[in-house]
């Protein structure tokens, strides 16, 4: 993350990844058991598109699976409340806020 975070300093608005082009790489080392590694990079995704619901849920899971239930369950909370504000299309905004409400019914508070 240095070379990324180097150049993103270089050119604040550069478009160096796209998100879904972080979050596959950083499923790909979750399934790969490098979760630590995963979770380095969905946390970049959070830090560089703090608007995407999907960007913490996507770090909520990884934090889930790794055993830290509290902050999961603080990403989570931060993705509903991203989500209200985010535009995207009806269906997949329901099953967004299925996903996250469904994770914060799973875990203990």
């Amino acid at each position: 993350m240095t070379v990324f975070d180097e150049a993103r300093r270089k050119d604040p608005t550069a478009p160096l990844f796209a998100e879904a082009r972080l979050n596959q790489m950083a499923y790909r080392l979750a399934r790969n058991d490098r979760r630590p590694d995963a979770i380095v990079i969905f946390r970049k995704i959070v830090e560089l598109y703090p608007a995407s619901s999907n960007a913490y849920d996507s770090l909520a899971e990884a934090l889930e699976a790794a055993g830290n239930r509290a902050e999961s369950v603080s990403m989570t909370r931060k993705g509903l409340e991203v989500l209200e504000r985010e535009t995207l299309p009806a269906e997949r905004k329901t099953q967004m806020k299925e996903t996250l409400e469904g994770r914060l019914r799973r875990l203990p508070p």
